[in-house]
């Protein structure tokens, strides 16, 4: 279902690496009525990070303007290779995004968890989803665009179980198929449920607790609103002309400052 982002919360973003299909997604989660949005998508093919990010933040500029965003990725890119002392978290820094780390992400059984917490809100019918998706890909020296339903076949049939694959530190837990062009951008919503911390169905006490802390936002925002046109409104009132400031003296009375009551 075709969903619109909303200004007045947080946009999650996640970001997954790789030269190969470097990816992010853009969501929000609205605690107060259980409903996550997925918002839209980008993945590269064939590209470096620092070529992929000015992509991004154009569309995310585009697609939700004046955002106030909180950005998770893959736990791998707090290390570098090969030695290296720049790595994915520190590229995206010097390019004015700032990632946390989705804590633990890779684990089997926290992706697993992340999985199940999506699969609890689809079964709900709290998932809502935008399906706009560009893929760019390298064709020679240029870098080619093309709007794709790729996100819309990863949750429909392309993000997978690998029936093949068996984690020795966790035997009973199934992982998803890797490999695929259809991972990374499901990697990526992972890393916002768990960063996040996307609960898979809240308790009534919880709701009710982010309904209240909702509400306090809004009343607290209202009242900087309110205090800000206040001063505007009293500093346009406020005379400037030192002629009509000066008492004047005469006639035996004495004329007050012009202008207002």
């Amino acid at each position: 279902k075709d969903v619109a982002f909303d200004p007045g919360f947080e946009l999650y973003e996640g970001w997954d690496f790789g030269h190969s299909y470097p990816a992010v997604v853009w969501a929000q989660y609205f605690p107060v009525r259980d409903v996550f949005h997925l918002l839209g998508a980008v993945q590269g093919r064939d590209m470096f990070l620092e070529d992929f990010v000015p992509y991004v933040k154009d569309y995310r500029d585009a697609w939700f303007p004046h955002a106030l965003v909180q950005s998770w990725c893959d736990p791998s890119g707090e290390t570098g290779n090969q030695g290296i002392k720049q790595t994915a978290m520190t590229t995206l820094q010097d390019m004015d995004i700032y990632a946390v780390a989705a804590e633990k992400a890779n684990d089997p059984a926290v992706r697993d968890k992340a999985i199940q917490t999506l699969g609890s809100l689809m079964f709900r019918r709290r998932f809502k989803l935008n399906p706009r998706c560009i893929e760019l890909s390298r064709v020679n020296r240029k870098i080619e665009t093309r709007e794709s339903r790729l996100v819309v076949s990863a949750l429909s049939v392309g993000y997978v179980w690998d029936e093949r694959k068996n984690v020795r530190s966790s035997p009973n837990i199934r992982s998803p198929k890797k490999g695929t062009r259809y991972d990374h951008t499901m990697n990526c919503l992972e890393y916002v449920v768990t960063g996040a911390k996307i609960p898979s169905k809240p308790r009534a006490g919880d709701i009710a607790r982010a309904a209240a802390t909702h509400q306090s936002a809004i009343a607290k925002t209202a009242s900087r609103t309110l205090a800000a046109e206040q001063r505007a409104l009293r500093a346009a009132q406020k005379d400037t002309d030192p002629d009509e400031r000066r008492s004047i003296r005469g006639g035996g009375f004495r004329r007050q400052r012009l202008g207002g009551y």
